[in-house]
């Protein structure tokens, strides 16, 4: 390439630099950064060096990164408050994708105001507050006697607590003193369709997909129009298998109820 065109060339990455819209342009080794690799300076004038240009280049990829990191920064405070106010624990857990895009903020990148370990720690606070408030709302609605057992559903769910985290008068110790008094006054269950979890994990989600059952079944019992389907049996049992029978019961009650009030308008 000779001088006139290398020059040419130059001016023309340069315009590209500032007009780019795609932070991955930018990057080292991207198609802005191989373009200046195939320039030599030997061919360029006035001035024009390709160090120059990477400059350029790096400079306006560390804005994009900066406002990249400051966005993702409030995006992830928003989920945070989000995830608690919508009570999906599930998305809160140590090893969520929110938590490892946290992990992954360049504290360097953000301005003095917006503390990477705040979101950190406020994370762990509204997660471990959030669990703690599950498992007691669940173990005060269950009937179900072996998820109270040593080593059950429970059990393992409060040993995932962090006692460093929750709020006053909030106690491991007294959770796991409820945990055995309300297994105590229970019958022996009959329910043989759940298996004890192995790890936290499989605890977290018996938890979340029995807390999430109620609320969507009970959900769709409002929300449902067609009142044929409400009336099958078939297809409604189907949607509640997982739950204990105390919650079963409730959210028939709450079916039969309605369906007679539907009954009672149109006759």
């Amino acid at each position: 390439m000779d001088s006139e065109l290398s020059d040419k060339y130059y001016d023309q990455i340069s315009k590209d630099i500032q007009s780019v819209e795609d932070y991955r342009q930018l990057n080292d080794a991207g198609p802005i950064d191989r373009r200046i690799r195939r320039l030599n300076d030997a061919n360029l004038s006035n001035g024009r060096k390709t160090e120059i240009l990477q400059q350029e280049r790096r400079g306006h990829l560390d804005l994009f990164l900066k406002e990249k990191a400051l966005s993702d920064y409030d995006t992830y405070n928003k989920q945070i408050d989000n995830y608690y106010s919508w009570q999906w624990v599930h998305l809160l857990t140590n090893d969520s994708p929110l938590t490892n895009n946290i992990m992954n903020l360049n504290q360097t990148l953000l301005s003095p105001e917006k503390d990477k370990n705040v979101l950190i720690e406020l994370r762990k606070f509204k997660y471990y507050n959030l669990l703690y408030d599950l498992i007691k709302k669940n173990m005060e609605e269950d009937t179900d006697k072996n998820q109270f057992a040593d080593n059950g559903t429970y059990d393992i769910l409060i040993q995932g607590l962090d006692q460093n985290y929750l709020k006053p008068p909030k106690s491991v110790d007294e959770l796991q003193k409820l945990r055995k008094e309300l297994g105590s006054k229970l019958q022996p269950s009959t329910n043989r369709n759940k298996n004890n979890p192995k790890n936290f994990y499989e605890a977290l989600d018996s938890l979340v997909g029995t807390f999430q059952a109620k609320r969507m079944i009970k959900d769709y019992i409002l929300d449902e129009n067609d009142i044929s389907i409400l009336k099958n049996d078939e297809y409604f049992d189907h949607r509640i298998e997982l739950l204990d029978d105390k919650n079963k019961k409730i959210l028939l009650n709450l079916r039969n109820k309605i369906v007679e009030v539907y009954e009672k308008k149109i006759c």
